[in-house]
């Protein structure tokens, strides 16, 4: 049966991967997997209560993919203990102080952490620095102008009616020009 043979020992009867699913595909094979993976759990811990009402059941947390792009740590000793690929960076951000921890890897995967303390800015004392900043500034006035003005055209005029004064290379450039 041409069906079942595997072609050059290659799974699925060939060299190449299937195609990748679209984004749709993905999304939803992600919450039939969620929820196949929910089901187990929730019929083996409804169990466990009916045999044990008094105890507590310690679940670790479930690290999940943030929904707005945004990841959330409760301190910096779980941020430094967070897991990060080789050339790689992520921005975690503390949830109970206004703090932001950038930690990145390089090459050889070891990790470094900057921390960011979030500040606010305050708008008014920016206008007043820039109110003081246009203060500082010097204009000239109107009349101040008009007589730099009257004073440069005095002298373009004297400059006209009077001939640059002869020099020797000048002199002797207008006999060769003669």
């Amino acid at each position: 049966m041409a069906y079942g043979y595997n072609y050059g020992g290659y799974p699925n009867g060939g060299y190449y991967a299937p195609p990748m699913p679209d984004q749709l595909a993905q999304l939803r094979n992600n919450q039939y997997n969620q929820n196949m993976m929910q089901q187990p759990n929730m019929q083996m811990n409804n169990a466990m209560t009916n045999q044990m009402p008094n105890m507590q059941m310690n679940q670790p947390a479930m690290n999940t993919a943030p929904s707005n792009g945004i990841l959330w740590v409760s301190n910096e000793r779980e941020a430094s203990e967070y897991p990060l690929a080789i050339n790689s960076a992520v921005a975690l951000w503390d949830s109970n102080s206004p703090v932001i921890y950038l930690k990145q890897s390089d090459a050889s995967g070891k990790p470094s952490m900057k921390i960011y303390d979030l500040v606010e800015r305050d708008t008014s004392a920016q206008v007043a620095v820039k109110s003081s900043a246009a203060q500082n500034v010097d204009y000239v006035t109107r009349r101040e102008f008009e007589a730099l003005q009257a004073r440069f055209d005095a002298l373009m005029m004297a400059n006209v009616k009077e001939p640059a004064p002869r020099t020797k290379k000048t002199a002797a450039k207008q006999e060769d020009d003669e």
